[in-house]
């Protein structure tokens, strides 16, 4: 099988198991690419759009007050990874779209920071609450058939995007097109270099159905610089969450097992323990910031 990034036919399989709860540790194959070094599902380009119904992007939590608290705690998060874009985005760069927007999380860190936001979703409850948001600034579809016009964005950002898609050359290209000469690229997907994928084996916690593509900075720096991209910073993104998100997190999906435990306890803890945002450094995923090259013209 060739590899979807490269196309080399020289790779090797990897059995792992999946972790969400529902699926029952479904067991899956992985391929690892050995010229470029992606990590990537065996039937990554089987349709998977039935995973991205609308209880998709509520954890299948059952109340309101869940999912405002899952809210915030993510606006908190976003606020710390954009951060990120200071050392690299001129002042006045303030268009910003978000692909994969969901409810429009990030863009309401963004929107503080002084952006103008746009965002887009494949998901038709997703673009209905982002849009409450965000009247007129949120699109229904994918990158492609978005038809943004060129040199338009200062910034596009794909966080927990770029695993999800099975034609990363032709999102990462459309990305280059809509953006403006010296425009960035923000993007946080799981690490299949981290230390975490490495202590975990076959069961990192990152290993889902829904996720066809695993990146490292060998394969991203790869993909980016054939669309024109130079890579700024590639780091360790640390996702500053509260117990109370890993809750409903753990209802979906796995972890170890300890899941078990950590539901058992954490209906004892006092409320102020619950919602204390803290940094987590085992998240297993990267940040990187790729800036679009002034010197070539995409059409």
């Amino acid at each position: 099988m060739n590899c979807p990034l490269c196309q080399s036919s020289e790779n090797y399989p990897l059995r792992i198991f999946t972790q969400e709860k529902a699926k029952s540790r479904n067991s899956a194959v992985l391929l690892t690419c050995r010229g470029c070094g992606l990590l990537f599902a065996d039937d990554w380009a089987a349709d998977r759009s039935h995973i991205y119904r609308d209880s998709y992007w509520l954890w299948d939590i059952e109340s309101e007050k869940e999912e405002k608290m899952i809210g915030e705690t993510k606006k908190t998060a976003f606020s710390s990874q954009l951060k990120s874009l200071k050392r690299h985005i001129r002042p006045e760069a303030k268009k910003i779209l978000d692909v994969g927007t969901g409810f429009g999380y990030l863009l309401e860190a963004a929107s503080k920071m002084g952006f103008n936001c746009h965002g887009l979703d494949i998901s038709e409850k997703a673009v209905e609450i982002s849009s409450k948001k965000f009247p007129a600034k949120i699109v229904k579809g994918d990158l492609s058939s978005a038809n943004y016009p060129s040199d338009y964005f200062d910034v596009v950002s794909m966080a927990d995007v770029l695993e999800h898609i099975a034609k990363p050359h032709e999102n990462i290209s459309e990305a280059a097109r809509i953006l403006r000469p010296g425009g960035l690229l923000f993007i946080i997907s799981p690490n299949s270099s981290s230390v975490t994928r490495l202590l975990a084996g076959k069961n990192w916690f990152q290993y889902k159905h829904e996720h066809v593509l695993y990146f490292n900075r060998k394969s991203l720096k790869y993909l980016l610089e054939k669309h024109s991209f130079e890579l700024l910073d590639f780091k360790l993104n640390r996702k500053k969450f509260n117990l109370a998100y890993y809750h409903a997190y753990l209802k979906k999906y796995s972890f170890f097992g300890l899941e078990k435990i950590f539901n058992l306890f954490f209906p004892l803890l006092p409320e102020f323990v619950k919602n204390k945002h803290f940094s987590n450094p085992c998240t297993g995923e990267f940040l990187a910031i790729a800036r679009k090259r002034e010197s070539k013209c995409h059409k």
